[in-house]
């Protein structure tokens, strides 16, 4: 006998004035009632939704605000708190809720909701069955990895019009009426087909008497290729349009004899305005693999020549933007002397603060659409810059009510279908009204679910399941012990919605230690390179609760490995070359790592300083670093350097062990430390060095030329780089159980002020690196072949030719512009 099922539609929340979509219109509920006899659906009233309740009714609902029967929870956006408590033994929820939770991604002012959903760590089974399970629409994909269930088209379509509305104000603010003055605000307009009824008006309008003259050509560009760019795309079809490619652009606006009863439309594609840094030819693959070897040319070829831009295109950090603030100020100035008031309007529909757009610093309302910013004046500008308007309202689908809950119904009905066959033990199927438009099997929809799911039976999925912190800190807050909870109820004295909403900030218990903040926010590490010794940093750094992590390096493919199991820890692509690139994120930090090679340090020191930011460094303290140390004293910053393995640890090793000697009341006469980091002896046998690259290669290699000073028994030496290879100590006794060589490391001496050491007395003072058998002998010849040079450069056709080339070369090799061999060993 099949279980009945319960689902429910729930009102949104009624602080947000102009959400009137619908997860579920009634036509889809009357269909889902005929399928599925053992499904009832139960409906909150809401009058402010497109669809009234008595349609509900009429598709077979019950109309209630009682939803706790429901197995099945639907909402657009996430739930009101105050309709969602905290499950308890006296009130479960075991309801399937599924909404855009903006959860799965660490937003911190959702925490509150997703505990909703998720147990306090340790929490007994009995306890983990009373919470409700979570799946998010943004996470429903198909089988290729797209997103299935959304409203894209929607925000273009009403993207397009609160855009064409908003310049046609800042325009009459110049002193020009145009036709686009009669564009409809969507949420105005009855129906989509009739807003699209009202703008081929417009079109005809312009078709007739033609734009206003002092704007010239009216161009409108468009980026993006999803389902953004093609709504908008869809919705200027209603116009008199001429399709125009960039390259035309400039000719067609300074062409005084230019058609203006057109209006001109360029849909700008990547390759339009991304353009190499090494002069090659853009290749989309090649662009997603290496971004930051890219650059945006978008306000030089397109931007001075637009009426309005339609931005649809999305943006991830590490990809370059379409155009930066002062790229903006640059377009600026050249639209200036083309006139009709171009480049001043902009509808950035994608609404990614500081992304694609990087001015973009709020969104806007249906109430307030758009807002008015100056970018700074250039040097050069003789007068200042005019001002841009930008619409950039963050609900546009909900501007569509009616269209927009159906197609998104249409996508939703066959994985909500496939939850209620699995929660009333039916067999699956998909229902032929739905095939066409979700092509997507009952296994692959159920694969689909699942994976869309953050959390079920109170705990997170394992994909998620780094939330768990901020969920038992959220907790902590309400004064239940995350880490021995034994009961989800809240403490007595109030329900579970009014603790929360004056819980105190979370204190430090025995089992857990508060996060560390920064006036109300978390504190932020910035690490700067992503080379090999990273990971084990990043693994540490992410690991700890109450930390923000951000990396930044030139090299995506490594952010994103260092990245891929870290969702909560955010990377930017940066050129390490240059601080301008990165001084913003040193600026808004609270500690810097820096793993970047060390002649890169000073000028990231420079920076912490001039923004008091603390450094810390692995790396040996250069001259230009220790350069620093009075600035860096004056302005309360920490530059943490030799806190590495060598140097590093052997550093507080050594003073903890000479601190151990001198309280027994011992003189130091003699100091030797040798150090190393090497792969276990038996899993070395194999490798001619008998060494793990485990940092920088070329660094490794350089330290083999490093000159040496040292005392060794009353004689102060001093080994020239090209000489340290071969003045080997052959054997260090550190152990018994396998051989070990060392090598002299730099400059010993410096290090008796480090350790309070008295120079005069000493009768020995060395610092070493050690290395297995060999090591030494193998790199001596590296050298003698001229492997370890960095600045002479030669060509040959095969590794082969190698040592005839050397053997017939009596002096070095000469500079050549490559350094290349065709063979491929």
């Amino acid at each position: 006998m099949l279980r009945r099922i319960v689902v429910g539609i729930r009102r949104e929340d009624p602080k947000r004035v102009w959400e009137r979509r619908a997860p579920l219109p009634p036509a889809d509920v009357a269909y889902l009632l005929s399928r599925n006899p053992q499904a009832d659906v139960l409906v909150a009233p809401c009058h402010r939704r497109v669809f009234r309740a008595e349609e509900y009714e009429k598709a077979g609902a019950h109309v209630t605000d009682d939803l706790r029967a429901a197995d099945i929870v639907l909402g657009v956006k996430e739930v009101p708190l105050e309709e969602l408590p905290l499950p308890s033994p006296s009130s479960p929820n075991n309801a399937t809720h599924i909404m855009f939770s903006h959860t799965h991604k660490g937003q911190a002012y959702n925490t509150p909701l997703l505990s909703r959903f998720v147990a306090p760590t340790n929490s007994p089974e009995r306890v983990r069955q009373l919470y409700p399970s979570l799946i998010d629409y943004e996470l429903l994909k198909n089988k290729d990895g797209e997103r299935t269930v959304g409203f894209g088209w929607f925000a273009g379509v009403a993207g397009a019009l609160e855009s064409l509305s908003s310049m046609a104000h800042y325009h009459l603010e110049q002193g020009i009426a145009s036709p686009f003055l009669y564009t409809p605000r969507p949420h105005n307009s009855s129906s989509l087909k009739h807003a699209q009824h009202q703008l081929k008006q417009i079109g005809k309008i312009i078709a007739e008497y033609g734009t206003p003259e002092p704007l010239g050509p009216f161009v409108i560009g468009v980026t993006g290729s999803g389902n953004v760019s093609k709504g908008c795309l869809d919705m200027l079809k209603e116009l008199p349009l001429k399709y125009v490619t960039v390259d035309e652009l400039e000719g067609l606006v300074k062409n005084p004899d230019t058609d203006r009863r057109k209006i001109y439309l360029v849909h700008a594609k990547p390759s339009d305005y991304f353009q190499r840094t090494d002069g090659l030819t853009y290749d989309r693959t090649h662009y997603y693999e290496s971004p930051q070897t890219y650059e945006s040319v978008f306000h030089e070829r397109v931007a001075p020549y637009l009426t309005l831009l339609l931005h649809g295109a999305g943006w991830a950090p590490g990809f370059p933007r379409v155009m930066s603030t002062t790229q903006l100020a640059l377009a600026l100035e050249k639209a200036r002397g083309l006139g009709g008031l171009r480049c001043t309007n902009i509808g950035d529909i994608s609404c990614d603060i500081e992304g694609g757009l990087e001015f973009l610093s709020h969104s806007t309302t249906l109430s307030s659409p758009f807002f008015k910013f100056t970018p700074p004046s250039l040097a050069s500008s003789l007068s200042p810059l005019p001002e841009v308007q930008i619409m950039s309202v963050d609900i546009l689908p909900t501007s569509l009510p009616y269209e927009a809950s159906k197609s998104f119904s249409s996508k939703l009905v066959p994985y909500l279908q496939t939850l209620i066959h699995s929660k009333s033990g039916q067999s699956n199927s998909v229902s032929d009204k739905f095939k066409e438009k979700n092509k997507e099997d009952a296994a692959q929809l159920a694969t689909a679910l699942g994976n869309a799911t953050i959390a079920k039976d109170g705990s997170l999925s394992e994909r998620d399941a780094w939330l768990q912190p901020s969920v038992d800190k959220f907790y902590t807050g309400l004064g239940i012990d995350a880490s021995t909870a034994s009961t989800a109820d809240v403490p007595k004295g109030g329900s579970a919605a009014t603790n929360e909403q004056s819980a105190p900030e979370p204190t430090t218990t025995a089992n857990e230690e508060a996060p560390p903040q920064v006036h109300g926010r978390l504190k932020r590490i910035l690490m700067l390179g992503s080379g090999m010794v990273a990971k084990p940093a990043v693994d540490m750094i992410a690991a700890r609760p109450g930390i923000e992590l951000i990396i930044a390096s030139n090299s995506l493919p490594e952010l994103q490995s260092l990245v891929q199991a870290h969702p909560h820890v955010k990377y930017r692509v940066a050129d390490v070359s240059d601080p301008e690139s990165y001084k913003h994120l040193v600026e808004e930090s609270d500690v810097v790592i820096s793993l970047l090679p060390v002649n890169f340090h000073p000028q990231v020191g420079q920076l912490c300083v001039k923004h008091g930011k603390h450094l810390v460094t692995a790396s040996y303290i250069s001259p230009a670093m220790a350069a620093l140390d009075e600035s860096a004293k004056s302005a309360n910053v920490l530059l943490l350097n030799e806190i590495g393995l060598d140097p590093g640890i052997d550093h507080c090793s050594a003073i903890s062990l000479l601190s151990q000697i001198r309280s027994m009341g011992h003189e130091v006469v003699s100091f030797s430390s040798f150090c190393g980091g090497l792969p276990a002896p038996e899993d070395s046998l194999d490798v001619p060095l008998r060494y793990k690259f485990s940092w920088r290669p070329q660094g490794v290699l350089g330290a083999a030329t490093n000159s040496a000073r040292f005392l060794l028994g009353g004689e102060l030496r001093n080994v020239p780089g090209q000489s340290l290879l071969r003045s080997a100590f052959p054997s260090v006794p550190i152990t018994s159980d396998f051989k070990l060589e060392g090598l002299p490391n730099r400059d010993s001496m410096v290090y008796c002020d480090t350790y309070d050491l008295d120079a005069s007395k000493m009768r020995t003072v060395i610092r070493g690196t050690l290395r297995y058998p060999g090591f030494s002998q193998l790199m001596n010849t590296f050298l003698q072949l001229g492997f370890l040079n960095t600045t002479a450069r030669i060509h040959i056709e095969r590794w082969e030719d190698f040592p005839l080339y050397r053997v017939s070369k009596t002096s070095s090799p000469p500079h050549q512009t490559r350094c290349t061999t065709s063979s491929k060993r």
